[in-house]
């Protein structure tokens, strides 16, 4: 049987520096005192040569692709968000003091809350999702790089079979192990090849980026009392207020 151990080899790294401002609601009575602001803005990088071993990510490393060589896969970690910029406000709209209990109860008490989260892409690493190392783990092992590869197109490959009576060699899409002597991509011009057992795998860990988070939440509420302590409170919340688009990692790919 099989024996996986979890050994405590691996080693990161993390740099980062961070500012945040604050404004506070005044009472001073001008139309800005109503507002509480918070700005945050980090600015990080986490290395490291391993952060997968559970399997928590499909779209990074598994395993180390070397093991007496742990240093080659040295990268930009599934951790790194390298900007991330926070803010949230809230703003309670001027009271108003002007006559009419109808006016008085139906323009006082509103607030309006929106909060924004913008966050560079979570680092990945280009998989053939084949056992090409032959450490018997298929989940994770990288893609080949080509260098004259064109976009962020990828290819299988076909196998080149030797015939075993005559030494003949062949292109073709099947062919039994021990008889595979080679691979032929089938797009020469794709960017990453899928490694197939026995090929060197050569692209880097994490050197693709997903697309960035870019989203605004918005709410909106008004108070009416009725008394000092009870009252009745309407509320509008809205998630991603401005219906943008905002990429998730599926099962290996981008959805």
């Amino acid at each position: 049987g099989w024996i996986t151990a979890f050994d405590p080899s691996a080693s990161s790294i993390y740099h980062g520096g961070s500012v945040e401002l604050t404004r506070r609601m005044a009472s001073a009575g001008r139309w800005s005192d109503g507002l509480f602001a918070r700005i945050a803005y980090t600015y990080s990088k986490v290395l490291d040569t391993a952060e997968n071993e559970l399997f928590t990510s499909v779209v990074n490393p598994r395993r180390a692709q070397d093991f007496n060589n742990l240093r080659a896969g040295y990268g930009p970690s599934g951790l790194d968000h390298t900007h991330h910029f926070a803010l949230a406000m809230v703003y309670q709209l001027p009271k108003y003091h002007g006559t009419g209990a109808f006016a008085k109860g139906f323009l006082n008490g509103w607030m309006v809350s929106p909060s924004y989260l913008a966050e560079t892409g979570q680092a990945v690493t280009p998989l053939s999702f084949k056992d090409a190392n032959g450490n018997g783990d298929s989940a994770g092992d990288r893609a080949i790089l080509n260098p004259n590869g064109v976009g962020m197109t990828s290819s299988d490959v076909n196998l080149v079979c030797r015939n075993a009576a005559t030494g003949a060699t062949s292109i073709v899409s099947t062919c039994a192990d021990a008889d595979t002597v080679g691979y032929v991509a089938q797009n020469p011009n794709a960017k990453f090849l899928v490694a197939r057992p026995g090929a060197k795998t050569t692209t880097g860990r994490g050197i693709m980026r997903m697309p960035g988070i870019d989203n605004w939440n918005l709410a909106i509420s008004k108070q009416t009392h009725f008394t000092e302590s009870k009252y009745l409170e309407f509320r509008v919340t809205m998630i991603n207020a401005f219906n943008h688009g905002q990429p998730l990692l599926g099962y290996g790919n981008i959805n």
